[in-house]
């Protein structure tokens, strides 16, 4: 009797609530005081690059959010604004869904008369993922959706994020002086962001969701960033740094909100080389400007000087230390006015984009990697770029400490360090992963390896990863006649197109066919990654080969 009693009071409860509920939401929603609802239509070839159009978009500090007046309406809301806002590639996808709430939520907060642009950042920390899979695609997006000056953004996602590495280098300063609403202090970077207080909400009459999946890495991204979009964003760039000389302001800003760059020491720090003044007075032509960034740690050219001594004679030579904390800010004034970079596979390529028009890029790889991933912006953009991989004994060098710990990470454990060095460095011309294998197949060494065995994927990939990490010496007899020979054709090809360049194989290598035909001659992927809108697709020619 007492169980069936409170059963009964259990159920009148939850029907009193029920019911007290839907009266409380149905006054709100119909007699209180309301705001304008949100509307919205989405475009998109696939779900993972939509991008969405709202009318009347709120931002709070729990995030950002939509208005319905209906359960209908909610419900299909919740359904559709469900957008990718990451630039990169899928396994690194972030889906952003915005809150829905009723019209009263919004009631009495004045609607800004501009359009938000709502988008997500890949490795933030990362300079060239920050530029190439997060600012240049929101770039993009703000030119081709009537974006101002003065418009708003909410970075409302952020993907492979490192905060050990530092804050994020995100800075659109340069063409943007709206606010960029954050949400954490992480992100507070510059005198732009902003974190909303508990109870402050901002309204606008427009949002656009997402940039589309927009890169030009054609691998994984399903929208081009065309030519004419590199160049704008190169042009406002220079003419606010380097003309405008606000590089220094943006270095100012950087310590006041505490980050870990330092404009002020990446400018300071480079060291310059210039020809001898008869060298200058005597040549018909303007002297070349040769940047050499190089890494202090992991990729480190370990010749450096010797290619600084080849080459001073007939050039001018920056050397360039991005581990100063050098910034986009601070990389633009650095190379506006480069003709040639030579510089290790990384991240510090990325500033490439900042350099003159019809310039080139030099790679200095370590034997046995190379990585076509700058081939994809660099050919969307006008850069020729070329992969310089030395296979000579002289040019290898080893570093223990960091094969031992690389191979441990992919669970290869070797017992000594001999053994290490015997790997790392190719001893009897024998790759890291074949001399790993052979070691691990060989009997004798059982017991030393307690028994444990390794297949040929997990010793290639212990030994690409140090490959790709490990210090390499440039091929100066390979490297300096190519220079040379490249410093005169930026005077023989300066009036030709890029798309001539390509077809005399002048402009890409190698490995860089995939990259040719999709950004260049839209032979792949039936157009949809083309940067050079104005070219005709056809079959493209072949990577350069030297």
């Amino acid at each position: 009797m007492v169980r069936r009693k409170t059963c009964q009071a259990i159920i009148v409860t939850w029907l009193t609530l029920t019911v007290l509920s839907t009266l409380y939401y149905t006054y709100h929603i119909q007699y209180s005081d309301i705001g304008p609802i949100s509307t919205y239509s989405c475009t998109g070839t696939s779900a993972r690059s939509k991008q969405c159009i709202v009318e009347n978009f709120c931002i709070d500090r729990s995030g950002g959010f939509v208005v319905a007046d209906s359960y209908q309406q909610k419900k299909q809301m919740l359904q559709d604004l469900n957008i990718n806002l990451i630039n990169s590639d899928q396994s690194a996808d972030v889906y952003y869904q915005p809150k829905v709430k009723w019209r009263h939520a919004n009631a009495d907060i004045p609607v800004r008369n501009d359009t938000l642009f709502v988008y997500g950042l890949y490795s933030p920390e990362h300079f060239s993922h920050m530029l190439y899979n997060g600012l240049i695609p929101l770039y993009r997006t703000m030119k081709k959706q009537g974006g101002s000056r003065d418009s708003w953004m909410y970075r409302a996602v952020t993907s492979a994020s490192f905060p050990n590495m530092g804050q994020p280098l995100f800075t659109a300063d340069f063409f943007n002086d709206g606010r960029d609403i954050v949400t954490d202090t992480h992100s507070l970077t510059s005198d732009q962001q902003l974190l909303l207080q508990r109870d402050e909400t901002v309204c606008f009459s427009k949002a656009i969701l997402g940039a589309g999946v927009a890169c030009s890495l054609s691998y994984y991204c399903e929208q081009p960033i065309e030519s004419d979009i590199y160049q704008s964003f190169r042009d406002e760039a220079l003419d606010y740094y380097v003309t405008q000389e606000q590089w220094q302001q943006h270095n100012e800003h950087s310590a006041i909100h505490d980050t870990n760059r330092d404009d002020q020491a990446c400018v300071e720090t480079v060291q310059i080389s210039t020809p001898p003044s008869s060298i200058q007075n005597n040549t018909t032509t303007t002297i070349k400007t040769i940047a050499i960034i190089n890494r202090s740690k992991s990729r480190k050219i370990t010749n450096e000087q010797d290619i600084v001594d080849a080459l001073k004679s007939n050039y001018i030579i920056k050397q360039i230390n991005f581990d100063k904390g050098c910034s986009l800010a601070s990389s633009a004034y650095l190379m506006h006015d480069v003709d040639i970079l030579i510089s290790p596979h990384g991240s510090q390529e990325g500033a490439a984009l900042f350099m003159k028009d019809n310039s080139v890029v030099v790679s200095i790889n370590a034997r046995g990697y190379s990585e076509d991933w700058f081939a994809y912006p660099f050919t969307a953009m006008g850069r020729r770029f070329y992969n310089l991989e030395c296979q000579a004994m002289e040019c290898i060098e080893t570093d223990i400490t960091m094969a031992e710990r690389i191979f441990k990470n992919f669970g290869v454990y070797l017992p000594n360090q001999e053994i290490i060095y015997e790997c790392a460095s190719w001893t009897n011309n024998q790759s890291p992963d074949t001399c790993i294998k052979a070691y691990y197949d060989d009997p004798n060494n059982a017991i030393l390896l307690n028994g444990k065995k390794i297949d040929s994927e997990q010793a290639w990939r212990a030994s690409v990863n140090y490959l790709k990490e490990a210090p390499r010496k440039a091929d100066l007899s390979r490297l300096i006649p190519f220079i040379a020979k490249t410093v005169q054709e930026l005077d023989d090809f300066k009036d030709l197109s890029y798309r001539t360049l390509c077809d005399m194989e002048k402009c890409c290598g190698y490995d860089c066919d995939y990259a040719l035909g999709t950004n260049v001659y839209g032979s792949e992927r039936q157009g949809q990654m083309k940067a050079w809108p104005l070219d005709p697709i056809s079959l493209p020619k072949k990577s350069w080969i030297e």
